[in-house]
């Protein structure tokens, strides 16, 4: 089901909107570093100038994954084996500047972008996805990961998603190998995943009863899709569950 132009619209006019702080003291925008009597209506931590500078994706020509652009990947992925993941949506296209915000939360270790990565995961959750989601799961990292940077922000996304949406945020998935960085990876070595790196958390539902489950599975980055890919198969193979996605930003 598509969306009414008349929302679409809407949801345009209030990304740019800029919101005044009512006792009049200023904001230091995570972003830029400036301080600012104006923000952003969906987070105090944003001044407006870069709020309005945020490549949101409102349209999509790939109706699986949800790039801006026609999609190759997706067509070879139909041709193979069919698509366990039915439908991507990301917040944002893969900028340089988008790139530097992330790194500052996932490389760096700020925590504060969390909250407002998640609030544009939410909007465009609301505005983008009409399928009713269970549960909410994500990607595991590895423990190698865990420990370089302390955190997992797939999994911190989808907590503060669980707590937006309240739906039960769940790890269903486990890594069972560890590997070099995605971020270090070519496009190729991306593609060559196999679903053997990700396995089922068997524990993870415990006394869930409900037979067919509808999973949103949360990661920051979608490039090729192939790790969400990995991870739709793996939780397809096990059980009923229809897999979506949905990560902060399309590259």
């Amino acid at each position: 089901m598509r969306l009414a132009k008349h929302i679409i619209d809407n949801l345009i006019a209030k990304l740019t909107e800029t919101v005044h702080k009512k006792d009049g003291s200023k904001i230091v925008c995570l972003a830029c570093g400036k301080r600012s009597a104006q923000h952003s209506f969906f987070s105090q931590q944003l001044c407006n100038h870069c709020a309005n500078d945020i490549p949101w994706i409102m349209k999509h020509v790939c109706e699986f994954c949800g790039r801006v652009q026609a999609c190759t990947d997706c067509t070879e992925r139909l041709r193979a084996n069919g698509q366990v993941l039915h439908k991507n949506r990301s917040a944002v296209q893969y900028t340089p500047t988008m790139k530097k915000w992330l790194a500052s939360y996932k490389f760096r270790g700020d925590e504060r972008w969390a909250s407002i990565f998640a609030e544009m995961m939410w909007l465009t959750w609301q505005t983008q996805m009409d399928t009713p989601i269970d549960i909410i799961t994500y990607v595991p990292t590895s423990k190698e990961r865990a420990i370089e940077r302390s955190f997992n922000q797939s999994e911190r996304l989808a907590s503060l998603l669980s707590e937006r949406s309240n739906i039960p945020v769940m790890p269903l998935l486990c890594r069972l190998q560890n590997g070099d960085k995605q971020s270090m990876k070519s496009r190729t070595e991306r593609l060559s995943i196999e679903h053997a790196v990700f396995g089922f958390n068997s524990q993870a539902l415990g006394q869930w009863k409900q037979k067919s489950l509808r999973v949103l599975i949360i990661d920051d980055v979608y490039t090729t899709g192939t790790t969400l890919h990995a991870c739709a198969k793996c939780l397809h193979e096990i059980a009923d569950i229809r897999c979506y996605g949905l990560t902060w930003a399309r590259s």
